[in-house]
C-alpha cells in the first residue's frame, strides 16, 4: 500500500475537519506500508505559511505499529493537515525504515506528543512537526509540548533521537531513555532551525553515545536540563552541537559517563555560546567534568557542584576543553563548588 491518513482528503481549504479521534493500527508481518503513514489528513501545501484550519482533527491521534514494514516515515499529524489533540505513536515491533515525527508535516499537532519506542526497528525520531522555511517558523505561535520514551532491549533506533521537529517551536520536550539494543546520539532540541523553551531528559538505564542538552545546528533552547540517573553515556553536553544554551544544567546522580561539559560541543561553525552552564555532581562517581565548550565556542558563567559522597576519577575544570570562557570585553566566570566527597587526580 502506499500513504495512510486518518483523517480526510482535505484539498480545499478550511475543509476536511475531523470532530473526534483517529487510529490506525498495523499489526500483521505480511504488511509492507511503501509510503507513509499520517495520524491526520492530507492538505495542500502552501509552502510559505500554516493554515491550521485545513483538514483539522479535533481529538487525538493514535498511530501503532506491532508488526509488519514501513518503508517511509510516520507522522502523527498530518500532511499539512494538524490536529488539535494529542498525537500518539507507539511501536510494539515491526520495521520504520523512514524517521517517526509525533508531529505534522507543514503544519501543527498543537498540545502535545508522544512516542513510545517499545520493540521493533526504527531509524531516526523527532518529537515535533516538520517546517520547511524559515516563514513557517515565524508563524510557528504554538509551542506544542513533545514525549520520546524508549524502553525495550529489544529495541533499534538506528539514527539520532531529537526532542524537538524542524524549523519547529516546542514548549517542552521530554526523552526518557530506559532501555534499547544500540547507542543512538540524543538531542534535547531540534535538527536546525528551531525554538524550544524547555528541554528534560533522563538517562535511566539505556547506553547511548552522546546526549546534547541542545540542538543541532542554528536556532535557540532557553533551558536545558539533563538527570543522569542510571545507565551508560561517552559525552555528555548541556548545550548543542555547534549551538549553545541560555541556561544549561547537568546532573550526575548515578549513570556512567566519561566526560561532561556544562557547555557545547564546536563543530563546523564558530562554536556557540553557552550564557549560563551548571553542572551536580549529587552523591555519585564522575569521570572528567569540564564547566565550558568542548573544541569552540564559548561559555560565559560555568558552576560545578560537587555535593554528598562524591568521587571524581578524572579531570576536573571549571572552564573547557580547548575553548573559551567569555569573550574578550565581556567577562565570565568558572566557579567550583566542593562540599563533600573525594578528588582523585
Amino acid at each position: 500500500t502506499g500513504n495512510i491518513f486518518g483523517g480526510s482528503n482535505a484539498t480545499s481549504l478550511d475543509q476536511g475537519k475531523v470532530t473526534g479521534n483517529t487510529s490506525i493500527l498495523v499489526n500483521s508481518s505480511s504488511i509492507t506500508v511503501n509510503g507513509n503513514i499520517y495520524g491526520g489528513g492530507y492538505g495542500l501545501i502552501d509552502g510559505t505559511s500554516i493554515n491550521i484550519n485545513n483538514g483539522v482533527i479535533t481529538g487525538n491521534t493514535n498511530i501503532e505499529l506491532s508488526a509488519g514494514t514501513v518503508n517511509g516515515d510516520i507522522y502523527g499529524g498530518g500532511y499539512n493537515c494538524g490536529a488539535t489533540g494529542l498525537a500518539n505513536i507507539t511501536i510494539n515491533n515491526g520495521t520504520v525504515l523512514g524517521s517517526i515525527y509525533g508531529g505534522a508535516y507543514q503544519n501543527q499537532v498543537r498540545t502535545d506528543s508522544s512516542i513510545n519506542i517499545l520493540g521493533g526497528t526504527v531509524n531516526a525520531i523527532y518529537g515535533g512537526n516538520v517546517l520547511t522555511v524559515q516563514s513557517q517558523l515565524n508563524n510557528d505561535s504554538i509551542r506544542q509540548n513533545t514525549n520520546i520514551t524508549i524502553n525495550s532491549s529489544t529495541a533499534t533506533v538506528n539514527g539520532p533521537i531529537y526532542g524537538g521537529g524542524k524549523f519547529d517551536s516546542v514548549g517542552t520536550a521530554e526523552i526518557y531513555l530506559k532501555a534499547c539494543a544500540n547507542t543512538p546520539t540524543v538531542y534535547g532540541g531540534s535538527d536546525g532551525d528551531g525554538i524550544t523553551n524547555i528541554t528534560n531528559i533522563y538517562l535511566q538505564g539505556m547506553t547511548v553515545d552522546t546526549i546534547y542538552g541542545g540542538l543541532n545546528g542554528n536556532g535557540s533552547v532557553s533551558e536545558s536540563n539533563i538527570y543522569l540517573q542510571s545507565g551508560t553515556a561517552t559525552d555528555v553536553y548541556g548545550g548543542g552541537y555547534d549551538v549553545g544554551v541560555t541556561n544549561a544544567k547537568v546532573t550526575q546522580k548515578g549513570a556512567t559517563v566519561t566526560n561532561i561539559y556544562g557547555g557545547n560541543q564546536g563543530g563546523t561553525g564558530d562554536g556557540g555560546e553557552t550564557t549560563n552552564s551548571t553542572v551536580n555532581v549529587d552523591s555519585a562517581v564522575a569521570n572528567n567534568i569540564y564547566g565550558g565548550n568542548k573544541d569552540k565556542g564559548t561559555t560565559k558563567y560555568a558552576t560545578i557542584n560537587i555535593r554528598g559522597a562524591s568521587t571524581i576519577t578524572g579531570k576536573l575544570y571549571g572552564g573547557g576543553y580547548k575553548s573559551d570562557i567569555a569573550k574578550t570585553g565581556n567577562t565570565g566566570k568558572t566557579t567550583i563548588n566542593i562540599s563533600g566527597g573525594t578528588i582523585n587526580k
